[in-house]
């Protein structure tokens, strides 16, 4: 009997090992799958970054500048929690 207690706390031992390997390999996996993701978002800025510059250039050699929207900000505040109010 006591045998049998010490053989299922010995398999109960062995399938934690093996769930925490199983977890430490997910995470793992789910950490170089952000780096992926996060290395192509920052191309993606870059290239975007390439051609906000590539439209200015174009603007400014015809002579001309892109309008920016009129945004008049004093009409918004904000709070002591960063809330804004209008």
């Amino acid at each position: 009997m006591l045998l049998e207690i010490a053989h299922a706390r010995r398999d109960v031992c062995r399938a934690q090992k093996l769930l925490a390997e199983c977890l430490n390999w997910e995470n793992k996996s789910l950490c170089e799958l952000h780096q992926f993701k996060a290395k192509k978002f920052a191309e993606l800025v870059d290239d975007a970054d390439l051609s906000i510059g590539r439209i200015r250039a174009a603007f400014n050699g015809h002579g001309r500048s892109p309008q920016s929207p009129d945004v008049n900000i004093s009409t918004f505040s904000q709070d002591e929690d960063g809330e804004c109010n209008k």
